[in-house]
């Protein structure tokens, strides 16, 4: 079967190759590597400290056995590394939105300083070749964030037992679920499902984030002011929307920067929920299909 694609024709099946042979790179890429390897390393970190602190309140438990040290809430949940509100898992966070960027995002400035744009955009549809690299950010990017969370998913199994978060006993011992905390309700009632939940929402949210700075790079000649100016945007971001939420209410903060976003918790005084998480989404999924489709010949055709 071929589809028309811009200049030309092409089959499904070519399509299908450019994409592939996209994503091959980028996630052969030693930024891709060295991104995964680094959280991955950090999500060992906090494992590590879950285990010392399980291991040492267990040992309480057992030579007191008229307390029980609050052990009904220490259980798989509470020790993944977006729920255990360790140093090395706030690290993580932190930089989980500009390490999804390394692999894809800057890949439009490389290949327009070396030729290779030009060369490409002579043999297949503008519309194909963005497309592609696009699609591969998306996944690459997705990937980043997913596979350590996933590994955080086995290393929690492995620290503490899976069971039911005590709601009654939860305040001080476990990590800060409010009812306005996104799929709160899976927390208390199938706490497997809401990791799950959030490690795809996060795949999502960091892959379109990564395709939302790869459709600004049509306008930029560095990779390294790229990824500098989406981080300063992120922290600017948070900066204006902590502000204005006081301004609007005292009570809650609702912070729309990728650096509070991703953690299921929050911080001290801000927390995510499912309106700025779906703000979000559909800002940077609207953002990543209109700048190329308005730029992507202007820019591209210099």
């Amino acid at each position: 079967m071929r589809v028309r694609m811009g200049c030309g024709r092409i089959s499904l099946r070519g399509a299908f190759r450019v994409c592939a042979m996209e994503l091959v790179r980028m996630v052969r890429s030693p930024w891709f590597v060295g991104s995964v390897a680094v959280l991955g390393f950090l999500v060992i970190v906090s494992a590590l400290l879950n285990q010392a602190s399980y291991s040492e309140w267990y040992g309480y438990a057992q030579q007191y056995q008229t307390k029980n040290y609050g052990m009904e809430n220490r259980v798989m949940v509470n020790a993944w590394v977006g729920t255990d509100r360790r140093p090395s898992s706030a690290l993580l966070y932190f930089l989980l939105p500009l390490l999804c960027l390394l692999p894809g995002a800057g890949t439009l400035i490389e290949e327009r300083a070396s030729g290779y744009q030009a060369h490409a955009l002579s043999r297949m549809s503008d519309g194909l070749y963005y497309g592609a690299k696009a699609l591969a950010c998306f996944v690459a990017a997705g990937l980043v964030a997913l596979m350590p969370l996933c590994l955080s998913l086995v290393a929690s199994a492995m620290v503490m037992p899976y069971g039911l978060p005590d709601l009654m006993a939860y305040a001080t011992l476990s990590a800060s679920i409010s009812n306005l905390t996104p799929f709160q309700y899976l927390f208390y009632t199938f706490p497997i499902g809401y990791l799950g939940t959030w490690c795809v929402m996060t795949c999502c949210l960091c892959g379109l984030w990564a395709t939302t700075v790869l459709a600004c790079s049509l306008f930029a000649r560095s990779p390294v002011r790229l990824f500098a100016g989406a981080c300063i945007f992120q922290i600017l971001l948070n900066y204006a929307s902590v502000n204005l939420s006081k301004v609007l209410s005292a009570e809650l903060v609702n912070a729309v920067d990728l650096f509070t976003l991703l953690v299921p918790t929050g911080y001290e005084g801000s927390i995510p929920t499912s309106q700025t998480l779906g703000a979000s989404l559909v800002a940077y999924a609207a953002a990543s299909l209109i700048i190329p489709i308005l730029f992507f010949r202007r820019r591209c055709y210099l």
